[in-house]
């Protein structure tokens, strides 16, 4: 059986999620794959053990351990998964249409970084005037994607794939966080077809409220940079 190595969400400050934790077991999760999920408290060290640096010498989840497999690196593992278990498909046959997949798949690691960077910086109680830059930078990112769901239901085409899972859980944290996403219709659009999602409803944080809290931890959105 896969092992999935995740973070527990009840140790992350603020987000109280890991969006590449959730990204992996997500993808578990729509493929129906039998797996056990171990979860690391941050705040205990409990991912930088002896044990779990010799599964991954940088001390990051998520860690897929596939008996003698260990794949780590969030988008990497989302692309073995894939390899080894190709059903059901989360990249379309053909090169021309898998090909924009991995291209979307790829991309969303610029709104990985913009996630982190603001995540980071809200866990952290940083300056009000750099959160709002970082905010402007990531709603600039979302204008992007807005494009990309403009004329089809997912990033990638008329099919789910492995991008919209990336995008997703960077979404879904940011509107836990209290971004309204009345901004961006498609998007909008877009995070309340995911929510649908049976694996979606099934790999749901426990540590989230729904609907996100009356006074989320999103400073300074009025500040920030309107498309």
């Amino acid at each position: 059986m896969l092992t999935l190595y995740i973070a527990d969400y009840a140790s992350v400050p603020v987000i109280r999620c890991s969006p590449p934790s959730w990204m992996a077991h997500l993808t578990l999760a729509e493929k129906g794959l039998a797996h056990r999920v171990v979860r690391l408290r941050f705040d205990a060290g409990e991912h930088r053990t002896p044990e779990m640096l010799a599964l991954n010498p940088r001390g990051f989840v998520p860690i897929l351990v596939d008996g003698e497999q260990v794949v780590h690196e969030t988008l990497a593992l989302l692309e073995y998964v894939e390899f080894v278990h190709p059903a059901p498909a989360l990249l379309p046959p053909g090169a021309p249409a898998r090909g924009l997949a991995l291209t979307r798949l790829h991309e969303a690691g610029v709104l990985k970084d913009h996630g982190r960077a603001l995540f980071g910086h809200l866990m952290r109680g940083g300056e009000a005037s750099e959160t709002a830059a970082l905010g402007a930078a990531f709603e600039a990112e979302l204008g992007l994607w807005e494009q990309a769901v403009a004329d089809q239901p997912w990033v990638a085409g008329p099919r789910l794939s492995l991008a919209d899972i990336a995008v997703f859980t960077y979404v879904a944290c940011a509107v836990q966080l209290g971004l309204d996403l009345g901004r961006w219709p498609c998007m909008a659009a877009f995070y309340t077809r995911m929510r649908r999602r049976s694996a979606v409803r099934a790999t749901w944080p426990e540590t989230w409220t729904t609907p996100p809290p009356a006074t989320p931890p999103w400073p300074q959105a009025e500040s920030f940079t309107r498309p």
